[in-house]
Parts: C-alpha cells; structure tokens; sequence
C-alpha cells in the first residue's frame, strides 16, 4: 500500500460519512441497520 487512491469515478474510495449518519440514512429509507461484530457460518 503507497498511499495511492485506487478506483474510478463510479465509485467513491472513501466514505467521510459517520455511523450515525449511516443510521439516520437508512431509518429515513425505513431500513433497519443490522450490526454484528462477527458471524457464524457453520
């Protein structure tokens, strides 16, 4: 990794957004945030 930003412009490298900013999003589009540290495949 060098520092060098990756990508096209469809995509944006980096999200300056904050969680709640992220949660207020989506309970505005009447989604339900689901958050989990881990998840058991087995």
């Amino acid at each position: 990794h060098k520092g060098e930003k990756k990508g096209d412009g469809q995509f944006e490298i980096s999200d300056d957004r904050s969680v709640d900013e992220i949660l207020t999003m989506l309970k505005r589009s009447n989604l339900q945030a689901v958050m989990s540290d881990s998840i058991y495949v087995g």
